[in-house]
């Protein structure tokens, strides 16, 4: 998933993807972690570090934790480190394109080898098409996979490179603010995402992202590649 524009006024957050922002021409990336900043033309961050970000314009890409593309980039950019920053953007064409297939929407799904996950996945993009977030519980998960809870949820996690739960958090934001993104209301986006209200949208996405959804909309906007 790419988001464009700008993004300022960034609380501290975390997510469980990989993020790497590219700063549009004459300026520059602005993050901070618990216990560093970071400044440069390129900033790189793994998923799960608390961060915050400042980005008067450019581009952003969240690569699912799981896919071989976001260890390829841990290993070229993160080298056991939380965050990176750089100060060229030469070099980086090959990874934009490389980004490009492995984006939790509009790409590739995160790769798993256990076909019982990979049918739970399916269900999930199934219920996402068809708007049915509301109808998505663990209860039916499991009865997809044919495992128990314990077995499934350890596999799950194993297999996608995040919690069931956290998952489901990550992909619900992100549906609902698609959808805000396509000029739906935000209520409306909340409920097809199946969130109660658009608070309780609102309460998660900043827990993501730092901001409110809508200042979010008012900034910036998803792209799916």
């Amino acid at each position: 998933m790419w988001i464009e524009g700008r993004v300022l006024d960034n609380g501290m957050h975390a997510h469980h993807a990989l993020q790497v922002s590219w700063a549009a021409p004459d300026t520059m990336v602005d993050l901070r972690t618990n216990d560093r900043s970071f400044r440069g033309r390129v900033v790189v961050v793994d998923g799960g570090v608390s961060h915050a970000l400042s980005l008067e314009n450019g581009l952003i890409a969240l690569v699912d934790a799981a896919p071989a593309v976001a260890e390829r980039l841990r290993g070229l950019h993160l080298h056991g480190r939380g965050a990176a920053a750089f100060d060229a953007l030469e070099g980086w064409d090959g990874t934009l394109q490389e980004i490009r297939g492995s984006l939790l929407l509009g790409g590739e799904a995160p790769a798993v080898r256990d076909a019982r996950v990979r049918a739970v996945l399916d269900w999930l993009d199934e219920m996402e098409r068809g708007r049915r977030w509301t109808s998505v519980s663990l209860e039916g998960a499991l009865a997809i996979a044919h495992l128990s809870r314990s077995r499934f949820l350890h596999l799950f996690s194993a297999e996608v490179g995040s919690p069931w739960r956290t998952y489901l958090v990550w992909r619900r934001a992100l549906v609902a603010m698609t959808l805000a993104s396509q000029d739906a209301d935000l209520t409306a986006a909340a409920h097809a995402a199946g969130y109660a209200d658009s608070a309780h949208l609102s309460r998660q996405f900043k827990a993501l992202f730092g901001v409110t959804p809508s200042a979010f909309v008012n900034n910036s906007h998803f792209v799916q590649s």
